[in-house]
């Protein structure tokens, strides 16, 4: 569903999109199932459930927290790892699913990473709109002092 861009989606569209897919040979799915699977992203972080049908697939701002490396660098490689590695973040079109762009901007909205854009850096993407091409932690609001 997020390969099709899709930001919202309810139980019964997701055992639909599960029944004609490639798992729906593996599985016999249902509505048990696919609550089952939806609760635990929900719990992992991957997408946010909206009791008692809805589902936004969004990651929360605490998973995307930890999957930041220390240092600050290009989005793209970022994204592209984030894609390989743990969760769908483009759409089959190639951009930056919505509701990970949303996800991205919400936590440079609260202060915990900031965006830039160089225009002969190489890889930039779109963020609802926006491009970016570098992040990196927000500024921690102190100077830093070793301590003896």
């Amino acid at each position: 569903m997020i390969d099709q861009g899709h930001v919202h989606t309810d139980i019964s569209s997701i055992l639909e999109c599960m029944e004609t897919g490639p798992y729906g040979q593996v599985f016999r799915w249902n509505d048990t199932k696919v609550n089952f699977w939806s609760q635990f992203m929900h719990d992992l972080g991957l997408v946010i459930r909206l009791p008692p049908e809805r589902v936004v697939l969004s990651p929360t701002s605490s998973l995307l927290q930890e999957l930041l490396p220390a240092q600050g660098g290009p989005v793209r490689p970022l994204l592209e790892t984030w894609h390989r590695d743990y969760y769908a973040v483009f759409t089959r079109l190639g951009e930056v699913h919505e509701g990970l762009a949303r996800a991205l901007l919400r936590l440079e909205q609260q202060g915990h990473m900031t965006f830039t854009y160089a225009s002969d850096a190489v890889g930039s993407v779109l963020l609802c709109g926006r491009r970016i091409s570098h992040w990196t932690h927000a500024a921690a609001g102190g100077t830093h002092v070793d301590s003896l």
